[in-house]
């Protein structure tokens, strides 16, 4: 299902697996989701098929209380332009750091920035994979800071889980 782009129905294929386990072994070590475990194997095994280096750190509990087809958008769109990006470089690599802390999910990515942009809608001045982040940002009371500095591009998202939205925001480091 994944492989075939068919999100809604791998987060729900996966719900039901999860319903009749009693626990769950990670292929990535420390993600105890067994979605978002499936879901980051796939995009990084594409990534080891086009000879990337990855460095994965992933530290998740089985329930992250935030909706699964938010973090497929999530975990979708960094992956996926990581790879695109990769493409277009001498020096592959992708770094990937997500942990949960103090009531927030937080995922930092990094990969080498191509001089050349490919973009969808070549008119605009960034990728639209960067507005549906920074919306999901805003509808979790999180964050998402971008930039790019000595030829690597850095992003940031940190979403507040909903079982401690309460009118607060992520502490998150604003460097």
């Amino acid at each position: 299902l994944l492989e075939k782009s068919q999100h809604a129905e791998a987060v729900n294929y996966a719900g039901q697996l999860i319903r009749q386990q009693q626990s769950y072994n990670s292929q990535l070590g420390q993600c105890q989701n067994p979605i978002l475990d499936a879901f980051l194997c796939s995009r990084l095994q594409e990534a080891q098929r086009l000879n990337i280096p990855v460095e994965a750190a992933v530290v998740l509990p089985a329930e992250v209380a935030l909706p699964n087809t938010d973090l497929v958008i999530l975990f979708g769109n960094v992956l996926d332009n990581a790879i695109a990006a990769c493409t277009r470089t001498e020096k592959p690599f992708i770094k990937l750091d997500v942990h949960l802390k103090d009531g927030c999910l937080t995922v930092a990515q990094s990969n080498p920035a191509p001089t050349e942009k490919k973009r969808r809608l070549p008119h605009t001045e960034r990728g639209m994979g960067l507005y549906i982040l920074e919306d999901l940002a805003k509808r979790h009371n999180g964050t998402c800071i971008h930039s790019t500095q000595d030829g690597v591009f850095s992003i940031s998202i940190t979403l507040q889980l909903d079982e401690v939205r309460n009118g607060g925001a992520c502490d998150t480091d604003r460097k």
